[in-house]
């Protein structure tokens, strides 16, 4: 059976950071709103490169992975957390990239088989979450790797020092280095030892690429390896990360999430990827309020750089990926001016933030809107907006499917004929279907529909399509 139900966590926040390139670094010139600045965040998609809803042209930029360069935007995947310096127009949707920089958080070694279902997976001591809308390359589930099987990891670290991933892509090699990211911590100069998140580090063998060769605590450094015995990785090399170098009045647009929230004044203020946000009687909240912010919210800020290194700012947007609604289908029709499809008659719409990727064999990269196709069969992520329309956060093409996959609040709930509704179709049953509870252990007929609240209880199904706009299911969830 397809069915796979994945635990979201929120997207949490990691320091990211990007090191001198071809032009000479990352201090960019005084400039404000529509002048030249800073955006990081997810690819969403290509066609250019996409990143927090602003499409870069790309000709004249320069490229860096790793800190290595790179030759062009086609070795990055939608997914990955990147930076970019360049110049944002004043429609606030199109700008031109002067440099397109990426590093992971780590690079390392499967060492036990992740178990069916598995939504964490444990490399180099560090515990990685999946969500919604994290990007998986070169495989489809975290049960497909192996013991030896090399993962690249993009995303966020959250307060617990966990790492919330934004996209995993599967290596070729088998003999990749080890690299890991993150501040110093319990350092020991003599015996040339310190802490790295969850995990120990021997760096008595490795060049220290730093002034004098030296260390210090709370140093961000990236650190390289061949060999990681029980819970201690001995370095190769150990590499400060230099943070962005930010000036009064730069434009800068940042995605992460909130932590330090300071709310107990009228203009809230909090940090967020290890910059300080503050906020003013102009500042636009959008898809929420001012009271919506909290800790741990993913957030998108846009604003421009104080002269104390505070960043004002002039919108904040929130963002959502957990338990989202979800439709899987294949697709009626496609309104490619319109950027709209129809999956089983019902119309989801995308925008500029949508994240769009190939999951089918096909495997396009980069892939775009206009490359799907009637009859395909697509999975939305969507976000339900105020006016009941659907908007997918994230849309991918797959290999066909005969079940169809539905996730939103249950309506129309009726114990009599075991029936319900989700976003306005029906949905019976047979002596055939599954029912599971939260924990997906299997429960009675009975038990699920004494456990299911109208209008409250989420319900992810799966099941076939009959006439007359029915699904039959095959297996439900009451989710989470």
């Amino acid at each position: 059976m397809k069915y796979r139900i994945i635990s979201l966590s929120l997207l949490l926040s990691w320091v990211l950071v990007v090191n001198g390139c071809g032009t000479g670094g990352n201090q960019v010139a005084e400039g404000g709103i529509s002048g030249t600045g800073i955006t990081m965040g997810r690819i969403s998609a290509f066609g250019s490169i996409i990143v927090n809803g602003i499409k870069f042209d790309t000709q004249g930029a320069t490229f860096t992975r790793d800190n290595t360069s790179a030759t062009s935007q086609n070795e990055y995947a939608v997914g990955e957390v990147v930076t970019i310096v360049g110049k944002v127009n004043a429609d606030r949707k199109t700008g031109t990239a002067i440099n397109v920089s990426f590093t992971d958080i780590l690079e390392g070694p499967v060492t036990v088989k992740p178990p069916l279902l598995a939504t964490t997976i444990q490399i180099l001591g560090q515990t990685i979450h999946l969500n919604d809308l994290t990007v998986l390359h070169g495989f489809a589930a975290l049960n497909d790797l192996n013991p030896g099987d090399v993962l690249e990891v993009s995303g966020f670290f959250d307060a617990n020092n966990e790492i919330q991933a934004s996209s995993l892509t599967l290596k070729n090699s088998s003999f990749a280095p080890l690299e890991l990211k993150g501040r110093i911590k319990q350092l020991d100069p003599i015996n040339k030892t310190f802490a790295l998140n969850n995990l120990n580090v021997d760096y008595s063998s490795a060049i220290v690429l730093s002034d004098n060769g030296l260390l210090t605590n709370n140093q961000l450094v990236e650190v390289t390896s061949q060999v990681l015995i029980n819970n201690t990785l001995f370095a190769k090399k150990v590499s400060p990360v230099t943070p962005v170098q930010l000036t009064a009045e730069d434009e800068f647009e940042i995605e992460g999430i909130v932590t330090n929230l300071d709310n107990t004044s009228t203009n809230i203020q909090f940090d967020l990827n290890n910059f300080h946000v503050i906020t003013d009687d102009q500042t636009i909240f959008k898809d929420g309020v001012k009271n919506d912010i909290g800790l741990n919210v993913l957030v998108e800020v846009e604003g421009v750089i104080n002269t104390d290194g505070t960043l004002l700012a002039e919108s904040i947007e929130l963002e959502s990926i957990a338990n989202l609604p979800i439709v899987e289908a294949n697709i009626d029709a496609i309104d490619y001016q319109a950027k709209t499809l129809q999956l089983f008659g019902k119309t989801i719409k995308t925008n500029r933030f949508t994240i769009l990727y190939d999951e089918s064999q096909q495997m396009s990269h980069p892939f775009s809107f206009d490359q799907l196709r009637v009859g395909e069969y697509a999975d939305a992520k969507i976000r339900i907006l105020p006016d009941g329309s659907l908007l997918a956060l994230r849309l991918s093409r797959e290999d066909q499917e005969t079940d169809y996959t539905f996730k939103t609040v249950v309506q129309n709930i009726d114990s009599n004929t075991f029936s319900f509704t989700l976003f306005n179709i029906p949905m019976i049953s047979n002596a055939k279907t599954t029912y599971l509870d939260a924990n997906e252990l299997p429960i009675s007929q009975a038990a699920f529909f004494a456990a299911v609240r109208q209008g409250i209880s989420t319900v992810e199904v799966e099941g076939k399509p009959l006439g007359n706009n029915i699904i039959m299911t095959t297996a439900i969830l009451v989710s989470p």
